[in-house]
């Protein structure tokens, strides 16, 4: 299967940088297995997640299965915030889904269009994102 993502964590200001190209939600779900076993992960940690790039050929019920593997898995989610990044039409209605399934108390999801918006949004400040997100790009 196919997976074109990568993340870094950044203990410092608690944040998780989630990069993605490509992927289909059987292999998502493997790489959110590694991250979570991850010594660094903590389930507290805000997520800022690049999909401005991701060619989503996915249906609802992908997103279903994906998001109740993710509410099965909620312990390791702890009151935290998810920027989702995203540039096309199709990536924003599967945003909007993934967000409207996984609504709850413990975490807060939206999606914007500018890193800017996102990380004013999370309270991050001095962050160097493209660069973060140049090196996961480069990396896969």
């Amino acid at each position: 299967s196919i997976l074109k993502s990568n993340y870094h964590i950044l203990k410092d200001i608690n944040l998780i940088v989630e990069y993605h190209s490509e992927f289909k939600f059987n292999s998502l779900i493997k790489f959110k297995q590694r991250l979570i076993l991850n010594p660094e992960f903590l389930s507290n940690q805000n997520y800022f997640v690049h999909l401005k790039n991701v060619n989503f050929k996915t249906s609802a019920e992908d997103i279903i299965f994906y998001a109740n593997f993710l509410k099965k898995n909620s312990n390791s989610v702890g009151k935290r915030k998810i920027a989702l990044l995203t540039d096309t039409p199709i990536q924003v209605v599967s945003a909007k889904l993934y967000k409207s399934l996984l609504k709850n108390n413990y975490q807060t999801i939206e999606i914007f269009s500018t890193k800017e918006k996102a990380l004013e949004w999370m309270d991050i400040n001095d962050i160097s994102i493209n660069n973060i997100i140049n090196y996961l790009k480069n990396s896969l």
